[in-house]
């Protein structure tokens, strides 16, 4: 029953671009290095026309300004916050995770059956991966997504600094 809200403060943008298909992708140890992988770097630009949410960098800029008109439309807010991602690829002296074993398992061991024997989630990652993750999906959109707020007026608060060393593979994730 307000006419308007003081601040919206949102976090979006990245499963635009396939965030958590890129994400499983260099996580599974049967699809080989992510960072070589074509499709990947296709949904990333352009999207995934079988699933709509996967719209891609190249129309980014479009769905940022139509939402930024529903939002000043429906809640008229004083002001937009749009907050950043975090680095979670990095180690507490700064080198990037490699191969990682965090020993997290997705399902018990059981009846035989051990899929914990693939090891943890994240030891099939590479360094050359969380390069590639952090240049080309975190720095990437966090890039695209400061200007964004620029151009729109909103503010823009970078995380990273606080996230840098403390990623997966750190002994203070």
């Amino acid at each position: 029953n307000r006419d308007s809200v003081d601040t919206v403060v949102i976090s979006i943008g990245g499963n635009d671009v396939g965030f958590a298909k890129i994400i499983s992708e260099c996580m599974n140890p049967l699809a080989g290095d992510c960072n070589d992988n074509d499709y990947l770097q296709s949904v990333m630009n352009n999207g995934n026309p079988y699933m709509a949410h996967f719209i891609g960098y190249n129309r980014l800029r479009q769905a940022f300004l139509d939402m930024d008109a529903r939002i000043r439309l429906k809640l008229k807010p004083t002001r937009i916050i749009l907050v950043g991602y975090p680095n979670g690829l990095r180690d507490e002296y700064g080198n990037l995770c490699d191969e990682f074993n965090e020993d997290f398992h997705i399902l018990p061991d059981g009846d035989g059956f051990k899929p914990s024997s693939f090891g943890g989630a994240t030891v099939h990652v590479k360094a050359s991966e969380s390069s590639f993750i952090e240049t080309e999906l975190i720095g990437r959109i966090n890039t695209a997504r400061k200007n964004l707020a620029a151009e729109l007026g909103w503010q823009f608060i970078d995380i990273q600094p606080f996230t840098r060393n403390h990623g997966f593979c750190s002994n203070k994730p």
